[in-house]
């Protein structure tokens, strides 16, 4: 009994000391492997819960579930690092239902298709059209080994840009992508992205900005690969983003203005070092926002769940 209780003790002991050990590992270089050709596929999911209203009709409950196929391929590297990266999003299916009213929308193979309560919407195959970039085809920008971005705006944006009124979009898709720090860390290391960008065209009190901050939380072995576990926090707020497509299919474009933007986020993401690549993420948000469309002013609050994982 003796002995077995010294075992017990020493083996408790290993895993302590090992435990230690992988916490007090020396710093870690993190890159993304950009490798010609090696294409890697994702799948996102959201899940969100909220309301949306007027002044006149009160605020009426939402839901909001979505699903995308997203795929990213490199392509040639450039001497100094950087690849040219093909970005596409070949399905997209969201549900939205407000008050009892279910709107399903789904883009699949250059068609898009809606649903209200289940029957079909005149704006089905309205937009986008064949020729956008990420779903009729892929969205091309240039990219280093720590996610930076470059070269967005010459990427045949016109379509989506036109779409996206007075915001910046290729400060939009910097922004949207998880940028690792340009020298090693360790746990406990922390590092930070901030983007600021007034829209073209728009009063000097409007803006749209951005700030992500990382941390390198922990090193682990996952299916046998050292994998960081990088937390995120993310602030955005905005004010005058104006936005040329309809709220709801209407038949026909509108304009809408985010008067008011404000949206807070957590989350974790897990980085495989030998593979260079993130394998899997959890983001929760939360976002406020007032949005006018002619005279109707949109009061919305979203609490939403995002998850990716490798397909």
């Amino acid at each position: 009994m003796k002995r077995s209780g010294l075992l017990g003790i020493f083996i408790v002991f290993l895993v302590v000391a090992a435990a230690g050990a992988l916490s007090a590992q020396g710093p870690v270089t993190l890159e993304y492997s950009l490798t010609p050709g090696r294409t890697i596929s994702y799948l996102v999911s959201l899940d969100g819960t909220g309301t949306i209203g007027t002044a006149e009709e009160g605020l009426l409950p939402m839901t909001l579930l979505g699903s995308i196929d997203f795929v990213q391929r490199a392509g040639e590297i450039s001497e100094d690092g950087w690849a040219q990266m093909e970005m596409s999003i070949p399905r997209m299916e969201t549900n939205t239902n407000i008050a009892g009213v279910t709107i399903n929308k789904l883009w699949e193979n250059g068609k898009v298709s809606v649903m209200v309560n289940g029957q079909p919407s005149p704006a089905q195959g309205a937009n986008p059209p064949a020729a956008a970039p990420l779903f009729g085809v892929p969205l091309k920008v240039r990219m280093n080994r720590q996610g930076k971005m470059d070269d967005v705006a010459s990427s045949g944006l016109d379509f989506l840009q036109k779409a996206k009124g007075n915001l910046d979009l290729s400060e939009m898709i910097r922004a949207c992508r998880n940028e690792l720090p340009d020298h090693p860390v360790q746990a406990g290391d922390s590092w930070s992205v901030e983007v600021k960008s007034p829209p073209a065209g728009a009063g000097e009190d409007s803006y749209l900005s951005e700030k992500t901050s990382y941390t390198l939380a922990s090193l682990e072995n996952v299916g046998g690969e050292q994998t960081a576990k990088i937390e995120i926090k993310d602030h955005a707020e905005g004010k005058g983003l104006k936005v040329t497509t309809p709220l709801v299919p209407r038949g026909s474009p509108g304009t809408a203005v985010m008067e008011e933007l404000k949206q807070e986020g957590r989350g974790t993401i897990f980085f495989s070092l030998q593979s260079g690549q993130v394998t899997k993420g959890e983001f929760n948000t939360s976002t406020q926002a007032v949005i006018s469309e002619g005279t109707l002013h949109i009061t919305v609050n979203l609490k939403s769940k995002v998850t990716l994982a490798l397909k």
